[in-house]
């Protein structure tokens, strides 16, 4: 088997999806919504010996075919017997029923980015520790393509490549923090643009506050100007919909 890979990095800027993309089957664990009866099988006696059930993960990797990986997401964030039980299948996943062949990857957020306390040094110690960094030409290439030419969302872009806007960031504490990640941004874009009331709370509730500015200042301008306003209003619902966005 190859070496376990962790990466790092915050939430939101395309770990899973990048993995899920290598392969030609690949079972994610969400880890902070694990027990251990789900790593390691429903314990049973057979007579003296004690032993467990297959997992349905490890079922459905022994039945597939090409590439395969089994993805630890949110490994930072797993349970203390869940880490415990981790610890073994990482070291001899052979034990564990998973087919030979198969990539062992896991993520997992860092402190400053919400991260969990669950990677101890032993844990680490198993894995080949990577930094995971959003690509922002990848993600500005889905966005255009997912939402086509509109004037609001290729400015959003064009913004954020100039460093004008945040690609990535996170600000404030308790209920008031706020990211601002590939991810929160795709999600205020498509609040814009298919929401048919004032979305300014809701903008602002998904992105940090550099950024909700930023998308909303935007979003009424486009509003306001001839080019942008007839394809945002489509989406939304009408013109006069659009041209009233914000104006509170």
């Amino acid at each position: 088997m190859s070496i376990p890979i962790l990466y790092v990095g915050a939430p939101g800027v395309g770990k899973t999806a990048k993995i899920r993309q290598k392969y030609d089957h690949c079972e994610v664990l969400l880890l902070s919504s694990q027990t251990e009866e789900d790593i390691a099988g429903i314990p049973y006696r057979e007579g003296a010996l004690e032993k467990r059930t297959i997992p349905p993960y490890i079922q459905r990797l022994q039945g597939s075919t090409g590439s395969k990986c089994l993805f630890l997401d949110e490994i930072d964030k797993a349970r203390r017997e869940v880490a415990d039980t981790l610890l073994t299948l990482v070291t001899h996943p052979k034990d564990f029923g998973i087919p030979e062949g198969t990539d062992i990857v896991a993520a997992a957020n860092p402190p400053e980015w919400g991260g969990g306390d669950g990677l101890s040094l032993p844990m680490i110690n198993r894995f080949s520790v990577v930094p995971f960094n959003p690509d922002f030409d990848s993600w500005s290439n889905y966005m255009r393509k997912k939402y086509g030419e509109i004037p609001f969302v290729n400015e959003v872009i064009d913004r954020i490549k100039i460093q004008e806007l945040p690609f990535l960031e996170a600000n404030g504490e308790g209920l008031d923090w706020r990211m601002t990640s590939p991810r929160s941004i795709d999600a205020a874009v498509n609040v814009c643009l298919n929401y048919k009331e004032d979305v300014t709370d809701l903008v602002k509730g998904l992105v940090t506050p550099n950024m909700a500015s930023g998308i909303l200042m935007i979003l009424r301008d486009n509003n306001d100007s001839g080019d942008g306003a007839q394809k945002i209003s489509r989406s939304i619902g009408s013109k006069a919909i659009a041209k009233n966005i914000l104006r509170k």
